[in-house]
C-alpha cells in the first residue's frame, strides 16, 4: 500500500520536483477558492522556485568568491570587490523582502481569511451574519445575549473564501454561561485577519460600544451602523471618526453589498492574486524568508563595518541555507564545488 503522499515524494526525491513545487500539489488538492487554486498552480509550475533560487544562486557565488579569499588570502588573485559584494547582497534582500511581502495575503488566498463579527448585545451580529449568508444560520431573537458561543460559517467573495465568526455580544453580567461565550469572543479577536464592528445606529453610542470602537482601532476593520431601517443617530459621533464607517440594514439587506466589497477589498489588494507573478503562501516559506532577510542584513552590516570574510561568510552561508530550505536543495556541497569552477585555484 502506498504510504500518504508517497508518489509525491517520489518525484521529489528524484529531482521531478521540488519541495516548493509538492507542497504545491497539496496546496492543489486542498484548494477552497478559485483563486487559492491559481495560486498554487503557478507555485506548482514553479514560479516561486525560481525567484528563490536565483536568489539563492547570486549569494552562493558571493559566498563561493569570499570563502575563496579566506583561503587563499596570501595569493595574488583578484576576488569580488566590496561594492559588488554589497550590490548582490542588497538584490538578493529586496527579493527576500519582495516575497515576504505578499505572505499575509497569500495566506489568505490560500486558506481563507477569518472575520469576526464583534458588538454588544442586540446590535444585529446574528442578522447581519444571516443577511451575508443569505440563510438563516444563527438564531435571531430581541432577548439580548442569545448567542453564547462561536458560530462560523464560510462564503466565497470572488474567489476569496471568507470564514465569518458571529460572536457572544460583550457585555458585563454575571451569567457564568455567557461569560464563557465572550471569553471566546476575545479570543476570537485576537486571531481575526479582519474585524466587522457592529453597532446599533438608531441610538447613541454605549460606553461598551466605545470600548469596542477604540480596541478595534489599532486592527484591521469595518465599522457597520445596523438598523438603518429605523433610523441612523449616531452617524456624526467623534468615536467613529477615523474608521471605515457603513450604514447597513440586516433586516432589508441595505449595504450589505457594499460591506461584502469592501470586505474583500480590505484582506485583498486589488489585482493581488491576478498577477503573473510569486506569492508566498506557506508559513514555512515565510519564516525561512524572514531568517534569510534578517542573516542578510546582518552580513550587509559586517561588510559595512570592514568585518572580516570568515564573519560575512557566516551570515551568506545562513541566508542561503533558509532559501535552500525553502526549495530543498543541499547547500554545502554546493559551495565548494562552486569555488573550483569558478576560480582556477588548481591550475
Amino acid at each position: 500500500m502506498a504510504e500518504p503522499g508517497e508518489f509525491t515524494k517520489r518525484a521529489f526525491l528524484n529531482g521531478r520536483l521540488d519541495l516548493s513545487q509538492a507542497e504545491a500539489v497539496l496546496d492543489t488538492i486542498r484548494a477552497t477558492s478559485s483563486v487559492g487554486l491559481n495560486i498554487a498552480q503557478r507555485q506548482l509550475r514553479g514560479d516561486l522556485a525560481r525567484e528563490v533560487e536565483q536568489a539563492r544562486t547570486s549569494l552562493l557565488t558571493v559566498l563561493s568568491h569570499v570563502e575563496a579569499g579566506i583561503d587563499f588570502v596570501d595569493e595574488d588573485i583578484s576576488f569580488l570587490k566590496r561594492d559588488e559584494l554589497v550590490r548582490i547582497v542588497k538584490a538578493a534582500c529586496a527579493v527576500v523582502q519582495k516575497l515576504e511581502a505578499t505572505a499575509r495575503e497569500g495566506r489568505i488566498l490560500r486558506e481563507g481569511a477569518r472575520v469576526v463579527i464583534l458588538g454588544c448585545p442586540n446590535v444585529g451580529k446574528s442578522s447581519l451574519l444571516n443577511c451575508l449568508l443569505r440563510e438563516e444560520r444563527a438564531i435571531v431573537t430581541a432577548i439580548p445575549g442569545t448567542t453564547r458561543d462561536v458560530i462560523e460559517e464560510s462564503i466565497n467573495l470572488d474567489g476569496v473564501m471568507i470564514h465569518l465568526l458571529d460572536t457572544a455580544g460583550v457585555r458585563e453580567t454575571d451569567d457564568i454561561i455567557e461569560q464563557e461565550g465572550i471569553k471566546r469572543t476575545r479570543a476570537a479577536q485576537d486571531e481575526a485577519d479582519l474585524l466587522l464592528v457592529v453597532v446599533d445606529g438608531s441610538v447613541p453610542l454605549t460606553g461598551d460600544d466605545r470600548k469596542l470602537l477604540t480596541a478595534a482601532r489599532d486592527r484591521k476593520h469595518l465599522v457597520l451602523l445596523n438598523k438603518a431601517d429605523l433610523a441612523v443617530t449616531v452617524e456624526r459621533d467623534a468615536a467613529l471618526a477615523g474608521h471605515l464607517v457603513y450604514v447597513v440594514s440586516a433586516k432589508t439587506g441595505l449595504g450589505v453589498e457594499m460591506v461584502k466589497s469592501a470586505l474583500r477589498a480590505q484582506l485583498v489588494s486589488e489585482g493581488f492574486e491576478a498577477a503573473e507573478s510569486f506569492t508566498v503562501t506557506n508559513v514555512r516559506h515565510r519564516d525561512s524568508l524572514r531568517l534569510a532577510g534578517e542573516s542578510l542584513g546582518q552580513a550587509l552590516e559586517s561588510v559595512r563595518c570592514g568585518m572580516a570574510g570568515e564573519l560575512v561568510s557566516i551570515d551568506v552561508r545562513a541566508a542561503a541555507d533558509a532559501l535552500g530550505e525553502i526549495t530543498g536543495a543541499i547547500t554545502t556541497d554546493e559551495i565548494l564545488g562552486r569555488i573550483f569552477s569558478e576560480f582556477c585555484i588548481g591550475k
